[in-house]
């Protein structure tokens, strides 16, 4: 039992940083119709970002991490405002541009950091010891793992309520429900494409220093995460960003709970966890396609 408590706590860290990639995903999916397959080519850029603010410029790491969110944030925007915005009528162009963007965005990684993890890593510039481990009952886990789901939680918690409580967020929804009818009630459309696009970068680079804390950091390692995350999102449903939070979690965790229990015979032959939640979204799309909190939609001829 306790063997299965930890694999879920960890199994909850993991799928707290899906849930932030996932909210990323959803949010341009909502109010742009595009699919941004950049995603985790902005969380790399976002922990490389940091990672140079700290090695290379000696700040500290938290106006290290206030700089790198509101340049995440702008640079989000400006990819809108540069690449997306003229291609809103056609989600078939836009989505072609966001993976030739993941591509451009980690061969400038590449091209600037390195491919190869860079020295000193970004966890040893943590405000704590990420690797010292902290007992909660009988639940033994790591200061890093605390640390991910505490700050997701004080993200989302954040991001809904902004949604929730503000005039922007109101536009935001109104933009995500209909942008025909938010145009009619004088709802800048385009300026709240920037602000979600903006939003979305900025979650992305959280994520993407969460990753690179975990992980070796290189231009490609978010794709797996995203890989995940965008499951996570299609199993809990596209059209709802609570479930799609959700679905990612449950990624997660379903994740690390299958690989304890997983036989070995079956991983020799190359089943594996991930397998299994791919199976799950499988079964989602074909019993619920709009997912396990999304709406399905009826139109009548």
């Amino acid at each position: 039992m306790t063997d299965l408590l930890v694999e879920i706590v960890a199994g909850l860290a993991t799928g707290c940083i899906y849930a932030l990639l996932a909210l990323g995903l959803t949010l341009i999916y909502q109010v742009s119709g595009v699919v941004n397959f950049a995603q985790g080519a902005l969380a790399a850029v976002g922990a490389y970002g940091l990672w140079s603010l700290l090695a290379q410029e000696g700040l500290g790491f938290w106006p290290a991490a206030l700089v790198t969110v509101l340049a995440a944030f702008l640079f989000g925007a400006l990819l809108q405002i540069v690449l997306l915005q003229r291609l809103q009528r056609s989600p078939a162009a836009s989505l072609i541009v966001t993976l030739g963007l993941l591509i451009v965005l980690e061969g400038g990684i590449g091209l600037i950091w390195g491919y190869s993890s860079p020295t000193p890593p970004l966890v040893f510039s943590l405000p704590f010891n990420a690797y010292q481990q902290v007992s909660i009952g009988s639940v033994t886990t790591s200061y890093l793992d605390l640390a991910a789901i505490g700050v997701t939680a004080a993200l989302i918690v954040f991001f809904f309520a902004f949604l929730r409580y503000t005039h922007a967020g109101a536009t935001v929804r109104a933009v995500a429900q209909s942008p025909q009818g938010a145009r009619l009630v004088g709802i800048r459309v385009w300026r709240v494409r920037l602000l979600a696009w903006g939003l979305s970068a900025a979650i992305a680079a959280v994520a993407g220093v969460l990753i690179a804390t975990g992980t070796e950091q290189s231009p490609t390692m978010a794709e797996f995460y995203l890989l995940n995350a965008f499951a996570g999102a299609v199993i809990g449903g596209l059209d709802n960003l609570v479930g799609a939070a959700l679905g990612a979690l449950l990624v997660g965790i379903v994740e690390n709970v299958v690989a304890l229990y997983l036989p070995t015979g079956l991983t020799s032959v190359g089943v594996s966890s991930t397998g299994v939640v791919f199976v799950i979204l499988l079964l989602v799309l074909l019993l619920r396609p709009a997912g396990l909190f999304g709406r399905s939609v009826q139109s009548r001829v």
